[in-house]
């Protein structure tokens, strides 16, 4: 299996999104969607609370201003877990 995770990124007073992508995730991971949504909670509530260790600065949108406090990381507004199967076709002749 090939799987990945794509994460939808919200910030502050914006309208910019950005979408993530992290791949090779285990199997086990997706196999529980549970776990992946309290796992976004978790970072959400985090974010929320100002506990990111830095997290909502390292993420910024592309209208970031902190000036305004415009386009720092503050939610991720979506979660997808892709599993897909790959199948190699070998061909004689070819690789």
């Amino acid at each position: 299996m090939s799987n990945s995770i794509k994460l939808g990124i919200g910030y502050t007073n914006t309208d910019s999104t950005r979408q993530i992508t992290i791949s090779d995730v285990a199997d086990s991971i997706c196999a529980s969607p549970a776990t992946v949504k309290s796992k976004v909670q978790a970072i959400n509530a985090s974010l929320a609370a100002g506990t990111d260790g830095g997290l909502s600065d390292f993420f910024r949108s592309d209208d970031y201003d902190a000036v305004q406090s415009i386009g720092s990381f503050n939610q991720i507004k979506s979660a997808t877990i892709v599993e897909s199967e790959v199948t190699n076709i070998v061909i004689e002749g070819g690789e």
